[in-house]
């Protein structure tokens, strides 16, 4: 049965059961613009009908929740707001929960409902905004339960494979068959995600296809894929499915080339079966301006053919998400399919390992300010299981990246082994850091002169850290601090005294250009923070190259790396966004990009030298 069917049935009865346990939760968070219409009775209302019904519907599912979000303050929605509904995937959840994110507003006489789901456990948001309107009030809470249940992400774990078309899914939950069919009809569609404990990268034009009902909790299928053998290494069990709201519709496709610039001269064939040569061709046309609007509609999966001349340079399938543009990635030159998977592997590669850094900079706060309150033996714990994460992290980044030099040997991949290094260097000083704080717990309980021996390694840990973050005033500081405790060490000495003149201030100039860097720059939030700072930082960086200052680059190249994960994901996001504006960012984002990596080449080989 169509889990829709059930949703009717359930608005109807008004059911109001309370939903059993589950490990999955589903939030649902309901913000509404401003309107005398959309008053406290109605969000009420809405609230009750939405709650009363998804709870029965996804039982032994997910758990819910629903949220008003002007009067309940949920920090996931303060978070999310500030980016969009647009832009969700740029976003990394502090928890692990399912939220669904629904706006309502009132334009003229017509209640608007904009909607899109994020999962905090894969780090991943469904692909598309979905949007609806009415001219009824009483059917606002009915259609803001359709949207939830339209793309409500069963997830799932690849079983079984050959490693190219044939699959299984264990569906996450251990739902009964008779509950699995009611959610997984045949043809539907889930997105193959892996998930490698950051943000979760999607599987570039791949996805797993329902071919059968549930069987011992798992579900048959194929594979549909642009590229040969997708699930290589499917064993590792980082792969995962999210089932998807495709939906019987019309196909709208953009295409672009390496650079996010549109090709010339590019033709499309579609076939509802596949895309050999033997299927059956439904329609084809040329793109305009790289984009592609079919006249048919397709049942959630369609199969395109990109052809430029008489060469095909692609065959895809293509999920059929609604008003949404679907973006192929092509290359004209001889390297074609091979070329743009070199491409997308080595974006998704370059994004999970910025999504690392950016993850270990804020567990690194964390760190630091236990280390700071003198909570050594929280701070042991908590770097003990940032250490446990970011060496499986290192090691499968590094086993992603050997596997794409394998793969694309001539594909470059801007700034990874850059951010590898890091993440190795900072790896260390964690390793070192636990070991003194385990000396300094096991030590707490000890003698007098035993304990104040531990409480200078937490002082020498914490000095560590601080200086890892660039934190020089802080950690000059803490070596202070050790240096009271315990004057005969001439080994702190020796390094307080070398930092110290190292950071000495040399001139009025270099003054303010320190300023900038641990001000304004260390606290950018954006790509467009950046770029709006980049002539500045250029200046300032030159200024501390004339005075011999190798300390504030430091910060400078932390900033730079953090910028330059933006631009990444500034790039992705304008791949698939659709408009007549995307040209000229596309364009200006390239100028930025190209600023950054020259900033970085010449920061890292200033600090580097001997």
């Amino acid at each position: 049965m169509n889990p829709k069917l059930i949703v009717v049935g359930l608005l109807v009865l008004a059911c109001s059961a309370e939903a059993p346990a589950s490990d999955t939760e589903l939030q649902v968070v309901v913000r509404y613009s401003p309107h005398r219409l959309l008053d406290a009775e109605f969000r009420r209302k809405v609230g009750d009908e939405v709650a009363s019904c998804l709870i029965t519907s996804l039982t032994g599912i997910a758990g819910v929740r629903v949220f008003d979000g002007e009067m309940e303050r949920v920090p996931a929605w303060d978070h999310a707001a500030k980016l969009g509904l647009g832009q969700l995937d740029r976003w990394t959840s502090p928890d692990r929960a399912k939220t669904h994110f629904v706006e309502i507003d009132l334009l003229g006489q017509q209640f608007r409902i904009r909607s899109r789901q994020y999962d905090g456990s894969l780090g991943w948001a469904c692909p598309r905004v979905r949007e609806s309107t009415s001219l009824d009030r009483a059917t606002v809470g009915r259609q803001v339960v359709d949207h939830v249940v339209s793309d409500f992400g069963l997830t799932g774990t690849i079983a079984r494979s050959d490693g190219d078309r044939s699959a299984s899914v264990a569906i996450a939950g251990g739902l009964s068959d008779d509950r699995l069919r009611d959610w997984v009809r045949p043809g539907d569609v889930f997105a193959i995600v892996q998930a490698t404990g950051g943000r979760a990268s999607e599987v570039p034009h791949a996805y797993f296809v329902a071919s059968g009902p549930a069987e011992g909790g798992k579900i048959l299928g194929r594979i549909e894929s642009r590229f040969a053998k997708p699930l290589n290494g499917w064993e590792a069990g980082v792969f995962r499915v999210v089932r998807l709201g495709a939906a019987h519709d019309r196909v709208k496709l953009r295409v672009v080339g390496p650079d996010g610039i549109t090709p010339a001269e590019v033709a499309v064939r579609l076939s509802a079966a596949g895309s050999a040569t033997t299927d059956a061709v439904k329609e084809q046309g040329d793109t305009r301006g790289g984009r592609f609007l079919s006249t048919a509609a397709y049942d959630r999966l369609a199969f395109a053919t990109v052809s430029v001349g008489d060469r095909v340079i692609a065959r895809l399938p293509v999920a059929v998400l609604g008003s949404e543009a679907t973006t192929i990635e092509v290359r004209t030159d001889p390297g074609g399919e091979s070329a743009a998977l070199g491409d997308a592997d080595g974006r998704a590669v370059r994004n999970r390992a910025h999504d690392t850094l950016v993850r270990l900079s804020e567990d690194t706060a964390d760190l630091r300010s236990l280390m700071q309150q003198g909570k050594n033996r929280a701070a042991l714990g908590r770097v003990t299981e940032i250490v446990r994460r970011l060496e499986d992290d290192v090691a499968r980044l590094t086993g992603d990246l050997a596997a794409f030099r394998v793969r694309s040997p001539q594909t470059p991949l801007d700034g990874v082994d850059r951010t590898m290094r890091d993440l190795r260097q900072q790896l260390q000083v964690l390793r070192d850091a636990r070991t003194k704080l385990e000396q300094a717990v096991a030590a707490a309980n000890s003698p007098e002169a035993d304990q104040k021996r531990a409480a200078i390694q937490g002082l020498l840990a914490r000095a560590d850290q601080e200086l890892q973050d660039a934190d020089f005033d802080k950690s000059l500081a803490t070596l202070d601090e050790i240096l009271r405790q315990a004057a005969d060490w001439p080994e702190v000495k020796a390094r307080r005294d070398r930092l110290t003149a190292a950071w000495a201030v040399k001139s009025p100039a270099h003054k303010e250009a320190r300023a900038l860097v641990f001000g304004e720059w260390s606290k950018a939030q954006s790509l467009d923070d950046a770029a709006r700072l980049l002539d500045a930082v250029q200046a300032a960086f030159a200024t501390c190259k004339s005075v011999g200052d190798k300390l504030t680059p430091v910060k400078l190249h932390k900033g730079l790396i953090k910028a330059a994960g933006w631009a990444a994901r500034r790039d992705e996001e304008l791949r698939r966004l659709d408009g007549d504006d995307v040209a000229r960012q596309t364009e200006q984002l390239r100028k930025t990009a190209g600023r950054l990596r020259t900033m970085l080449d010449e920061v890292e080989k200033y600090i580097n030298e001997k």
